[in-house]
């Protein structure tokens, strides 16, 4: 078992696991560490070193592989590890670029039927990504209190570039179960339009 742990194969893949972890964890300099601590390892076997120092060198070796895997795992899975800075980052750039997609001011139009009220918008993408999967939130109003409200999807817009802007025409259904003279209790006389999810393209 000893001369297993001690045999050059061994100690390779020890060696790869360990950077692989390291860099895939985004610790770059203790990876680069964890190598030059290997290619010392190296340098002594090609010199023909005694088995003492060969023996010191692979403790060595060892040592610092174990307190740099501890490091690492310690800042990537920690409560302040790296997952949580990069979940948080992904929080961040979707504030950043929801400010960035503009929306006109809903203008009614007449609508194709007396049971629904339409309008129109403009959507505008100000940031430096291309987004897509546009899912916007429509509250509708009388007098500055909420009536009704839905989430649709942007089915007609596949990708929206920067600096792309399209308008979209939209609706609001009316109930067919009321009499027309109690029409004017559903009938909005504002809407505010918000982006509440999409996705980016790299």
């Amino acid at each position: 078992m000893k001369k297993f742990f001690n045999s050059p194969l061994f100690i390779t893949l020890l060696v790869i696991s360990a950077l692989i972890v390291m860099r895939a964890t985004q610790k770059p300099k203790i990876a680069s560490e964890i190598q030059a601590a290997y290619e010392e390892v190296v340098r002594i076997a090609e010199e023909g070193g005694s088995d003492i120092e060969k023996t010191k060198a692979l403790q060595i070796f060892a040592e610092e592989i174990a307190s740099q895997l501890k490091t690492g795992f310690s800042a990537g899975f920690g409560s302040n590890g790296s997952d949580k800075a990069k979940e948080e980052s992904r929080e961040e750039e979707f504030l950043r670029i929801r400010d960035q997609i503009s929306i006109s001011e809903p203008k009614e139009v007449a609508g194709s039927s007396s049971r629904r009220q339409e309008y129109v918008y403009t959507l505008t993408n100000n940031s430096n990504q291309i987004i897509k999967s546009l899912r916007i939130n429509h509250d509708f109003f009388i007098n500055k209190e909420l009536i009704d409200t839905k989430n649709d999807w942007v089915s007609e817009v596949k990708a929206l570039a920067p600096g792309d802007s399209v308008s979209m025409k939209d609706y609001h259904s009316l109930p067919g179960n009321i009499p027309e003279e109690e029409m004017h209790s559903h009938t909005f006389d504002s809407v505010k339009l918000v982006v509440t999810s999409f996705d980016t393209v790299d």
